[in-house]
């Protein structure tokens, strides 16, 4: 593969497959997205499962955060999505992305923001995600495998009686957005 670790041509495990001297990145909290306690909990017994087996866990800060990770898949994303849009609604979009940007503007904002983007936005998101490959390569130099969470809590109540952005989920106690449960399987 090349540096940045695209295309994903995976070498043989290093280990041969088993579990001893298995590298193995637990990467369970981002301010961005918690989860909820059980789920913690369930990771935690993952990890201690994989050392007992003979794996290194060693923890570590993500190379690029969630947050930052999330923004990039937008950015390249939904662009694609609004190629089958309604010209009056990418025009609206446009008109709407040209208010000043906020640091913590909410998903709404952001997803018309990069509906809304001119070929060089696109362009600077495609150079960001393979900077976040590069980082991540170079987080694999040390690690064989990342450990995360896949989603924040235990499934949720479905909701179908509102629009899928006015739902909501519960992780400890608070309600977050629905769509907050595909930051962590989000890929970039």
């Amino acid at each position: 593969p090349s540096p940045a670790g695209w295309p994903p041509a995976l070498p043989p495990a290093r280990t041969g497959g088993a579990l001893l001297g298995l590298r193995v990145a637990p990467w369970f909290d981002d301010p961005f997205a918690p989860i909820a306690a059980d789920t913690r909990a369930l990771l935690d017994g993952a990890a201690a499962a994989l050392a007992g087996g003979g794996a290194t866990v060693t923890a570590v800060e993500p190379p690029v955060g969630l947050r930052e990770l999330v923004t990039s898949w937008e950015r390249l994303v939904l662009p694609v999505v609004s190629m089958s849009m309604p010209d009056d609604v990418v025009a609206a979009a446009v008109e709407m992305a040209a208010a000043p940007v906020d640091d913590d503007e909410p998903r709404t904002v952001r997803a018309i923001r990069a509906i809304a983007a001119r070929h060089r936005d696109c362009l600077r998101a495609d150079e960001r995600r393979h900077r976040h490959r590069r980082l991540f390569a170079q987080l694999f130099e040390h690690h064989d495998v990342l450990l995360a969470p896949v989603m924040p809590t235990a499934a949720i109540p479905h909701d179908t009686d509102r629009e899928i952005t006015a739902r909501e989920g519960d992780v400890e106690g608070g309600a977050r957005p629905y769509l907050d449960g595909l930051i962590w399987n989000r890929g970039d």
